[in-house]
């Protein structure tokens, strides 16, 4: 990567939050109330100083969304603030060596890959017999569930046996405190942690991906080990492995907060509730391939708004690579942004009443979403590269769950929708997810 200017408040005149902490910024605010610290920012200005893992701009202008479409930012805050994490991997390069990794990984995740691979079948499978425990169950805790569930899926179309879903769950959660933002280097410190969790993961992985090269196992892993990009380059061993830790970590944790949120808005709404299972029982059966998904409008309107009200990552970090403008300001190379989806997901002239739960925003459309309204997955060069397989799991699994429900709905135990945790992801708080059934 160039080496930038770098750009601060001290050289880049723009309002400055109040309330940073020594050392730590904003961070403990954010941990506590990411929305109470992003509205703060919001009401200084479009351009606003904000100190998360470090000073950086923060872009509260929904026009800044136009920065994520283009060429003009990197990625190089993320690996400085995270590079233990996402070493090696898509999300530490920009450029050449990017479109490398990506065109070689893109095929096994797009809607023609995940049918032709087995995996979105194989994901249909998973969904049902979990969706059948949770339905056989008097009571459940749905964010447990389902975080088991999504890592099930993951490991279940990467073609890995047998996982121990408590172990990976456990390393998994430990990675997430690299973003904790002091003691990086001291024992027994949040970081150090996740840094030992991290190489553990990746241990496992390496051995299942010789495994995978060895036997000529189906299944997604070895559709990576395997792929290639225009050129005939693909992964070396340590990409592969870095890329499939990501994966795991991007495509669980994510995924099964927005499902637990889905369920949980869904069960204090008997006429959504009702609507869905409508939709669920004309279908017949869960979507078996992406372009199934047409019959599950509902479904996927109800995954959509879920993921708009409670994005789990709620800031990006990047950084101005080529001058450009925002807000009618134009920002030098080297200044390192911040993009608020979670405001930007709030836009009310996009989102009419934007803090109302409402899914029939998405429906009756004659049009797919845009990139703004698919921010929460990113854009640009580093759009998530499982978007299609997130979107077709959530819409497998709320199907499962209203086929299951025969003359029942789901009630959370407190009857009220859960608190939000803030840190390391917007998620909800899991003893608050508790369900049961009831006879509609």
């Amino acid at each position: 990567m160039n080496q930038l200017p770098t750009i601060t408040p001290e050289n880049l005149s723009f309002p400055i939050l109040p309330g940073a902490w020594p050392s730590v910024g904003h961070y403990p605010g954010a941990a506590w109330d990411t929305p109470k610290v992003l509205r703060e920012a919001q009401a200084l200005g479009p351009l606003v100083w904000i100190n998360l893992s470090g000073w950086g701009l923060i872009v509260c202008h929904p026009d800044g969304f136009e920065l994520l479409k283009g060429k003009t930012l990197s990625i190089a805050p993320m690996v400085r603030n995270s590079g233990d994490l996402v070493a090696d991997s898509v999300l530490s390069v920009d450029g050449a060596e990017h479109r490398r990794m990506r065109g070689s990984m893109n095929r096994p995740f797009t809607p023609e890959g995940l049918s032709g691979e087995g995996a979105a079948k194989r994901m249909a499978e998973l969904v049902e017999a979990r969706s059948k425990g949770m339905a056989e169950s008097t009571r459940f805790n749905a964010l447990n569930e389902l975080r088991d569930l999504a890592l099930d899926i993951i490991f279940g179309v990467l073609g890995v046996p047998d996982a121990d879903l408590p172990w990976w769950r456990e390393k998994y959660q430990r990675t997430l405190l690299t973003s904790f933002p002091i003691a990086k280097s001291v024992p027994f410190s949040p970081a150090w942690f996740a840094r030992r969790a991290s190489a553990e993961i990746g241990q496992r992985l390496q051995e299942e991906a010789a495994r995978a090269q060895a036997e000529g196992s189906p299944g997604l892993l070895a559709a990576l080990a395997h792929g290639r990009d225009e050129h005939g380059k693909g992964l070396n061993a340590q990409e592969l492995v870095a890329n499939v830790r990501i994966l795991g970590l991007a495509g669980h944790e994510t995924t099964a907060s927005i499902l637990t949120w889905s369920l949980a808005y869904l069960s204090l709404d008997d006429a959504l509730w009702d609507r869905l299972v409508v939709e669920a029982n004309a279908a017949g059966h869960i979507p078996q391939a992406p372009a199934d998904l047409k019959k599950h409008p509902i479904a996927e309107a109800i995954f959509r708004e879920s993921l708009r009200l409670n994005t789990p990552l709620p800031v990006m970090m990047r950084e101005i690579v080529v001058p450009a403008e925002v807000a009618g300001v134009t920002l030098p190379a080297g200044t390192p942004v911040r993009l608020p989806l979670w405001l930007w997901n709030r836009d009310p002239d996009r989102y009419p009443e934007p803090e109302r739960y409402n899914p029939d925003r998405w429906l009756g459309r004659d049009r797919k979403p845009d990139p703004v309204e698919m921010s929460p997955f990113g854009g640009g060069a580093h759009f998530c590269l499982g978007y299609h397989l997130a979107i077709l799991e959530g819409v497998q699994l709320l199907t499962a769950m209203a086929q299951r429900a025969q003359g029942r709905r789901l009630r959370l135990v407190k009857g009220a929708l859960p608190a939000e945790r803030f840190f390391p992801l917007i998620q909800p708080q899991g003893k608050d997810t508790e369900m049961v059934w009831e006879r509609a």
